[in-house]
């Protein structure tokens, strides 16, 4: 054969291939309908058209219904709404699976959000009559419960709320989140032998997991099987439980030890309910870190046993500590300053007790968030309420930030008892040119009076201003005072409509 008619058969598409890219094209564009006309004008196509729109479903009903011994019925309960229920009215046979066989091996994604309108018992049932899971091919299973009333059952992640998964779960799997939603106190069982059992052999039947979420309240389980994973990527521990939190050492040794975890979110890390000493140095690959609720000291106790070069990115929300706890989260930041890029924290400081000058707090503060590589850095400081001394950054202090984060395209700076002046947000404006978002917490101004100044989503060019889209004074004749700032700033020839500034005044 003349080889360029091989080099253009070679570069040819099959048939099939063909037909795959048109479905993919219609399910692009939101096509639906077309795509199942589509897929039944010949068998060619029919089995791409089947495989995208059977990729994800919402709920299992449509399965379900293709099984002609179950039978659909509806419970009234309450007067709001009725359960929809399926009864097995004989014996399942063979035959029976034809049908459901061949919609089940295309999804791909089953994410089943029960209201409390569904009865999910007949999940455990149809494990009598096939050994299999009932999704051969399922890759993500999100499976959650959405309370809608007290006597909604299996509010919380338990026995019998994971023996509902356990038909769809599958050596294929590489996703899995669980949740509840309770909204009324659950009283926990002491001690859940089903939940263990699930949770022990989880890495045996999902040996491919890459990602795995809980979250809700939680029937206590030791968390000791999560280490058993060897592909794991993605760990939320997002859960309450009868001892109060799910960042135990057994939990921490456990999660330590994965080596290719790369991403983890744990929920109220307190020192109280682990000891530092037994958890090993690990999380080889951790890149990522998000804790909700805890202690500084806690924090620590976690971030000391990190030991990735690739961790890049610390988030923590709603932490709460005194004063000496603060410092120690802050000192233990330097240790990543060649690697973190991102660093997101919103916490509460307990000041009252606290006699530390302004001043020496605010370089205790200081010197460790200046790490040069972050392009993120969102430090949100409240402290009770009272009435304490407050100063002002020094220029030299002001310098050391604005010079510190050359990469910087987010900061977002709010510090207890100390305040910025209008020139530093100038300062920070000419020398963080790539800056996307600034926020500067408490602007000092004249006297006592002080502005506070939201600007959201600023581009930079040459440390020139070129838009503002929100500015929020406290007066409203400190208009003025932007009308010079803007002046100043923006080079001549741009636009006026390019930036608006809008100013209120605060009651």
């Amino acid at each position: 054969m003349d080889p360029s008619v091989m080099g253009v058969c070679s570069r040819a598409l099959f048939i099939s291939e063909i037909c795959s890219e048109i479905c993919l094209l219609l399910k692009a564009g939101g096509c639906w309908r077309d795509l199942a006309a589509f897929g039944r004008t010949c068998l060619a196509v029919s089995e791409p058209a089947f495989d995208i729109l059977w990729l994800e479903i919402l709920d299992m009903d449509c399965l379900l219904d293709l099984i002609p011994a179950l039978r659909r019925r509806f419970i009234a309960r309450e007067e709001i709404f009725a359960v929809r229920s399926y009864d097995i009215s004989r014996p399942i046979v063979d035959e029976d699976w034809t049908r459901f066989d061949f919609y089940a091996r295309r999804v791909r994604h089953l994410n089943y959000p029960h209201n409390g309108s569904v009865d999910c018992s007949v999940f455990k049932e149809l494990l009598k009559y096939r050994a299999g899971p009932l999704l051969p091919a399922l890759r993500s299973l999100k499976w959650s419960h959405i309370g809608r009333g007290i006597d909604h059952p299996h509010q919380f992640i338990g026995g019998e709320f994971v023996s509902e998964t356990l038909p769809f779960i599958t050596s294929s799997l590489r996703e899995i989140q669980l949740s509840t939603h309770a909204y009324y106190t659950i009283q926990f069982q002491r001690e859940d032998e089903v939940l263990q059992a699930f949770l022990d052999a989880l890495p045996s039947k999902c040996p491919s997991l890459e990602t795995l979420s809980l979250f809700g309240s939680m029937t206590e389980a030791p968390l000791s099987s999560l280490g058993s994973f060897r592909n794991l990527k993605t760990l939320s521990l997002k859960v309450d439980r009868r001892s109060g939190t799910a960042v135990d050492s057994t939990t921490l040794i456990a999660v330590s030890s994965l080596e290719t975890l790369e991403s983890l979110s744990l929920w109220h890390v307190h020192i109280s309910e682990f000891d530092p000493g037994s958890i090993p140095i690990g999380f080889p690959s951790l890149r990522s870190l998000s804790i909700f609720g805890g202690t500084g000291e806690g924090v620590v106790g976690v971030l000391e046993k990190i030991s990735s070069p690739s961790f890049r990115e610390l988030r923590v929300e709603a932490m709460s500590d005194e004063c000496r706890g603060l410092l120690l989260f802050v000192a233990a930041l330097p240790k990543f300053a060649s690697s973190f890029q991102t660093l997101d924290v919103m916490a509460k400081c307990d000041l009252e007790a606290t006699i530390v000058d302004p001043k020496e707090l605010a370089e205790s503060l200081i010197d460790p968030l200046l790490l040069r590589n972050l392009n993120t850095l969102v430090w949100n400081l409240e402290s009770e309420e009272g009435e304490f001394p407050t100063s002002v950054f020094t220029d030299e202090q002001i310098f050391r930030m604005s010079t510190a984060w050359p990469d910087a395209h987010t900061l977002d700076l709010t510090f207890p008892r100390i305040r910025f002046s209008l020139l530093h947000w100038l300062l920070f404006a000419r020398r963080c040119e790539v800056l996307s978002s600034l926020f500067l917490g408490e602007i000092a101004m004249e006297g006592n009076r002080t502005l506070e100044g939201r600007f959201q989503r600023m581009v930079f060019t040459s440390g020139t201003l070129r838009q503002l889209i929100q500015a929020t004074a406290a007066q409203l004749n400190y208009g003025q005072v932007f009308e010079g700032i803007l002046d100043r700033l923006f080079t001549k020839g741009v636009s006026p409509a390019l930036f608006t500034v809008l100013i209120r005044r605060h009651d």
